[in-house]
């Protein structure tokens, strides 16, 4: 088998659709681009391909990762070429590269993720009370899991923080995190975050989110998987 990690947007036009909706979309796309899928062994054999990190319904992105099992070696541009083909509008393979077949899987590769946050209805909220929020030793939220709801300190999963844009009707900022099984910092916590911080924000509304990449942990620190894998996104099978 031939693993294959591949970089994929999901437009915005289809933000609303489920990871379940997206996974089987892929499917469709693959089997009708005729791909030679490897598939697992026993009772209900499943194909070989996995999300690095599940995108959540509302989310659109610009850098999202998954790998696929081919049951042989192909080129990376008609492996790109031959699954566009495929997909409907609003989602794009941006880029193929064969993985070692030392390679992890890429969900536990999983380290940070970079967003950009429109808000409307932020009144009082500006890039000097981002950097005050930031000052607090501890910035405390209330996070709904699975095992019910719990206090988290989130401030060590803040990277970067930073306004882009302040125009009276939008405030846009971008927010660098940690992402991954241990440590995960969604967008809407740390909005939740800031509107208890502040009692002026109580009316603030998210009115878009959107991933920019994803990284993995190396020697150097965060990097992309695109640029741990090769694929940089440069325009070479957009």
């Amino acid at each position: 088998m031939a693993r294959y990690v591949i970089k994929f947007s999901k437009g915005y036009g289809i933000k609303f659709i489920s990871h379940l909706d997206l996974m089987r979309t892929f499917q469709r796309a693959m089997r009708r681009a005729n791909l030679p899928i490897s598939y697992s062994m026993g009772f209900n054999p499943h194909a070989e391909f996995s999300f690095a990190t599940p995108l959540s319904v509302g989310t659109w992105s610009i850098g999202e990762y998954m790998d696929i099992g081919l049951e042989h070696e192909m080129d990376e541009k008609d492996i790109v070429d031959s699954i566009n083909s495929n997909l409907p509008p609003h989602i794009r393979i941006i880029g193929a590269k064969k993985m070692d077949d030392k390679s992890k899987s890429l969900m536990p590769m999983v380290g940070g993720a970079l967003w950009e946050v429109t808000l409307v209805g932020h009144k009082g909220l500006n890039s000097d009370m981002i950097k005050e929020f930031l000052k607090q030793p501890e910035i405390k939220v209330e996070k709904q899991g699975k095992r019910g709801t719990r206090i988290i300190d989130i401030k060590p999963m803040i990277l970067n923080l930073k306004t882009i844009e302040d125009n009276g009707g939008e405030f846009i900022f971008s927010l660098k995190s940690l992402a991954g099984s241990k440590n995960n910092l969604n967008p809407d916590l740390l909005v939740k975050a800031l509107k208890a911080y502040c009692n002026e924000l109580s009316e603030t509304e998210i009115r878009d989110i959107k991933k920019i990449e994803t990284y993995t942990l190396s020697d150097d620190g965060l990097i992309s998987l695109g640029e741990f894998f090769g694929i940089l996104g440069s325009g070479l099978y957009e």
